[in-house]
C-alpha cells in the first residue's frame, strides 16, 4: 500500500510538472545504460554537477544546461558508468540518440552540444588543396551512374525495386535519412528513362502530410494525360482505372511513386490499397512508397488496425547500412574527387569513424552514407586546422570539439 501511494505521488508530481514518462528506447542511449549499469538518476546528477531534472532533459530531450558544459558532463557520467562495469563499446554511442526515438526529436534537438550532432563542416578550398583534393567528396549533389557505388545493402534494394516494377508490386522502400533513398530512386528512374513501357507517376504536394486521396488520383490522371477532371470523388477513380486499363492493354506499366510516405495521413495510406486494387482481375499499378523507419519500424510493426491492410499487402525494401562497407565506400568517395585515400586517411581513422557507425539494438540505423560523410568531413577540418597533414583517430574524435566552442 505504501508502494502504491509513492507511485501515486510520483505520477502527480510528474503530471502536475507537465512531464509524461518515457521508455527507456527513447532518448539519448545513455539513459539505457545507466538503467543497465544501476546507476541512478540521482547519482549520475551529482557526479555531474547538475539536478536530477537537469540530467532528465539532457537525456530525454538533448536539452544541454549552459553550464557546466557538456563535455563535462559527459565525462563525469562515463566515469561512473565504467566504475560500474560499462565497456568502452558501449560509452562509445552514450550519448547517440536512439534508433527509437522519434525523428522530428532528433532532428529538433540535434545541435544541443553533444557529441551526436551531425553538422557538416565546409570543406574549403584551402582544405581540399591540403588534402590534394579537385573537389569536395562529400557534396550532395548527385552526380549519375558513374559514381554510384553498388554496395551490397544497395544492390540487394535495388534488385527488389525492379521485381516491384516488373510485376506492378505495392511496396516500400525503407531507410533512414541519408541512407540513399534518393540516390536510388534516381538511379532507378535513370536505368527507365528512355523505356517507354514504364512511366512513374509522382503526386506532387508540398505538405505531404496533407496529401489526400484525391490528390494522389489527380497525380494520376494528370500523368497519364487528362487535362479536365470531373468534378465527383468516384467519377475521378473510374476515369483512373479508365485509363490505366487502356495504359496496360498498350504494354505500358505505370508505378506510382511517392516520396516522404512517413508523413502520410493514415487515410491516404490506406487509399493506396484502393488504387492498388482498381480493377478486380488485372494489375493495373506498382506503387513504391519512399520512406524513413518511423513508417514501417513504427506505424506498420506496431500492426496499426486502422492500416492492416496497407501493411498486409505491402512489401518492405529496407535500405541497410554501410558499417561493413566503411572503408570501401569513403575510399571510392575520395578517390571519385582526386584524392589518394591512404595518403589522407590513416587505417585507423577509418577504425574509429567505423567504430563511430557501428549499429546497437537502440540505434540500428545509423551507419548510412550520411553519417559516414558528416564524420569524414569533420575530421578532415579539425586535421587541417591543426595543420596535421592526415586525418588520423584523434582527428576524428576531437572533430566534435568545435561544436562545444560554438
Amino acid at each position: 500500500m505504501a508502494r502504491k501511494r509513492l507511485r501515486d505521488k510520483q505520477e502527480t508530481q510528474q503530471s502536475r510538472r507537465g512531464r509524461k514518462v518515457r521508455p527507456l528506447a527513447h532518448g539519448l542511449n545513455a539513459k539505457r545504460l545507466l538503467n543497465e549499469c544501476e546507476v541512478s538518476y540521482a547519482r549520475a546528477a551529482r557526479v555531474a554537477g547538475i539536478s536530477p531534472s537537469t540530467l532528465s532533459d539532457i537525456l530525454n530531450h538533448g536539452k544541454w544546461p549552459s553550464k557546466p558544459t557538456p563535455e563535462t558532463i559527459q565525462l563525469a557520467i562515463e566515469s561512473a558508468l565504467r566504475e560500474q562495469g560499462a565497456t568502452e563499446e558501449q560509452l562509445a554511442s552514450a550519448w547517440e540518440w536512439s534508433g527509437y526515438s522519434p525523428a522530428h526529436e532528433r532532428i529538433a534537438n540535434g545541435n544541443n552540444g553533444n557529441k551526436t550532432h551531425l553538422g557538416v563542416r565546409i570543406l574549403d578550398d584551402a582544405c581540399l588543396k591540403h588534402f590534394g583534393l579537385k573537389r569536395n567528396p562529400f557534396e550532395k549533389q548527385f552526380r549519375g551512374p558513374d559514381e554510384m557505388l553498388w554496395l551490397p545493402p544497395f544492390n540487394k534494394a535495388h534488385r527488389a525495386i525492379l521485381k516491384t516494377i516488373e510485376q506492378r508490386e505495392f511496396a516500400c522502400v525503407s531507410g533512414e535519412s541519408g541512407s540513399g533513398k534518393t540516390s536510388l530512386r534516381m538511379m532507378v528512374e535513370e536505368q527507365y528513362r528512355n523505356d517507354p513501357n514504364v512511366k512513374f507517376v509522382r503526386p506532387f504536394d508540398v505538405e505531404r502530410e496533407r496529401m489526400q486521396p484525391h490528390a494522389i488520383i489527380e497525380g494520376i490522371c494528370r500523368d497519364l494525360g487528362v487535362t479536365k477532371l470531373p468534378q465527383s470523388r468516384e467519377a475521378r477513380y473510374r476515369l483512373a482505372e479508365r485509363r490505366l486499363s487502356e495504359a496496360t492493354r498498350q504494354g505500358a506499366r505505370i508505378i506510382l511513386m511517392i516520396e516522404e510516405a512517413h508523413a502520410m495521413t493514415d487515410e491516404s495510406l490506406k487509399s493506396l490499397k484502393r488504387i492498388f486494387e482498381l480493377a478486380r482481375f488485372e494489375r493495373l499499378i506498382g506503387i513504391i512508397l519512399w520512406a524513413q523507419p518511423e513508417l514501417t519500424y513504427g506505424r506498420f510493426y506496431t500492426m496499426d488496425w486502422q492500416l492492416r491492410e496497407v501493411i498486409q499487402r505491402c512489401y518492405v525494401i529496407p535500405l541497410g547500412g554501410i558499417y561493413e562497407h566503411t572503408e570501401k565506400y569513403l575510399r571510392h568517395k575520395i578517390e571519385a574527387a582526386g584524392g589518394a585515400f591512404d595518403k589522407i586517411f590513416t587505417s585507423d581513422a577509418v577504425r574509429a569513424i567505423k567504430k563511430r557507425l557501428k549499429p546497437t539494438d537502440q540505434a540500428p540505423l545509423i551507419d548510412t552514407p550520411l553519417r559516414a560523410n558528416a564524420l569524414a568531413s569533420n575530421a578532415m577540418v579539425k586535421a587541417f586546422e591543426t595543420t596535421e597533414p592526415v586525418v588520423s583517430a584523434d582527428s576524428v574524435a576531437r572533430s566534435d570539439s568545435w561544436l562545444l566552442r560554438a
